[in-house]
């Protein structure tokens, strides 16, 4: 019985010490090998801080850190970091390593990342890095890809957390930024789908187009089901809410990434019809805190986007937006904004940004027993845009202040009445075709 102790023993100190020991033995290896690799294979210059190869804190795992991770831009890119990443922790398979297959990563770890994804004028992308292949390795590597074995992910879950995403494309020009993402993406895998939990949240998103600020510092939450086809590289949504400050959409339909363009059909519509929800989505510098805020009244709000996303070919899409016998006061203050009436509709039946058509057919309101009516049409906006638009009403500045709240020191004042419409093409104008 000694004996057997003592063989245990021997064994078990043995184990320990490999443990320790492999990770060390291969660390130097490794660093040399990743970095080569990883520059010679891309147009841009790769960094990264200190490597840490563990199999105390994740046995029988591997467990795979790299700190100060940094993608940085060259040529027409210098001085723009496409990604920089504070920790990238993997946690990977052992015996998919030790037995040849290929590897599998159960777990990984992004923290304190930010992307900075940018277009030029001229179309190039700075996330377009890699290195081009000539014919014949190409198709060495389909044929070497066709005789290997189906791959077999064994990714658990995906944790980022404090993220920052920039996307600046010149070309359209649209800048979308996303400040403090947090994902928790759990996996579950069988051989041909994987069907994914995500949820998590964006402490502020922007989103400006054609230098028109369209979301503002917004809050995101998400809960979303998702699908996902490895094969044709398709995401289904089902049973989906994301919500934007205090609007919760509901998301159905797909979205495939097979090759370069991006096909879809989706749908999107609000969760809730209660006022108070759509309210929300007012900038933060425009409405002070809505805690508190009295509000009646009915919205419905629904939207698509179907087709192919590539370059300047766009999917159709349309949103539609009503508020019915709306009505909204701050508390404290002593006016509020009476039978609110609103119907929009924005769409392009078939992607062509100049077939987009916005029509505000109705906006009404009434502040102290002052009405006001707006009316607004647009089409064909890219090449010559055709308006019609009315405005009938009064507005007394003086009540501003009794139903909204202003910053320290502003004040309005004055008296507005309007009875004005117009209709034509902005062409007319600058032809100066005024009658």
């Amino acid at each position: 019985m000694k004996i057997v102790l003592k063989i245990l023993g021997v064994i078990l100190v043995l184990l320990i010490a490999a443990i320790v020991l492999v990770p060390m033995l291969f660390k130097n290896d490794l660093i040399k090998l990743v970095k080569q690799e990883a520059n010679a294979a891309v147009n841009a210059e790769i960094e990264f801080g200190d490597f840490d190869l563990s199999l105390i804190k994740s046995f029988p795992n591997f467990f795979f850190t790299i700190e100060e991770v940094k993608v940085k831009g060259v040529g027409e890119f210098e001085g723009t970091d496409l990604a920089s990443i504070g920790e990238l922790d993997f946690t990977i398979d052992l015996m998919s390593i030790i037995k040849g297959e290929e590897i599998q990563v159960k777990q990984i770890i992004i923290d304190n990342a930010t992307i900075h994804a940018k277009v030029l004028a001229n179309g190039k992308a700075n996330w377009d890095i890699a290195k081009e292949s000539s014919e014949t390795e190409v198709v060495e590597e389909v044929q070497e890809a066709e005789e290997s074995t189906k791959f077999k992910l064994g990714l658990e879950s995906i944790e980022i957390s404090e993220a920052n995403i920039i996307y600046d494309d010149l070309s359209m020009p649209v800048y979308l930024a996303i400040q403090d993402l947090n994902l928790s993406i759990a996996a579950f895998i069988t051989e041909s789908t994987t069907d994914l939990q995500v949820k998590g949240g964006i402490n502020a998103l922007d989103l400006n187009y054609e230098n028109v600020q369209y979301i503002n510092k917004a809050k995101v939450l998400m809960d979303l089901a998702m699908l996902l086809d490895l094969d044709a590289f398709k995401f289904t949504f089902k049973e989906n809410e994301i919500k934007i400050n205090e609007l919760p959409l509901g998301l159905d339909g797909w979205l495939a990434m097979p090759e370069d363009p991006i096909d879809m059909d989706l749908t999107f519509f609000a969760k809730k019809t209660e006022f108070r929800e759509i309210l929300s989505m007012v900038p933060a510098e425009f409405a002070k805190e809505l805690e508190g805020i009295e509000t009646e009244g009915k919205f419905a709000l629904n939207g698509y986007a179907k087709g192919t996303f590539i370059d300047s070919t766009y999917p159709a899409f349309g949103v539609d937006l009503m508020v019915e016998n709306a009505r909204f006061q701050y508390p404290d203050l002593p006016k509020s904004m009476e039978d609110i009436q609103i119907k929009t509709n924005i769409e392009s039946i078939d992607g062509n940004l100049d077939n987009t058509v916005i029509d505000v057919s109705q906006f009404h309101f009434s502040i102290a027993n002052n009405p006001f009516d707006l009316t607004f049409f647009l089409k064909n906006p890219m090449s010559d845009p055709y308006m019609r638009a009315s405005a009938i009403g009064t507005i007394n500045f003086d009540h501003i202040s009794e139903l909204v709240p202003l910053e320290k020191n502003d004040a309005l004042g004055g008296i507005v009445k309007a009875n004005i419409s117009m209709e034509g093409n902005v062409s007319t104008l600058e032809n100066e075709q005024y009658e």
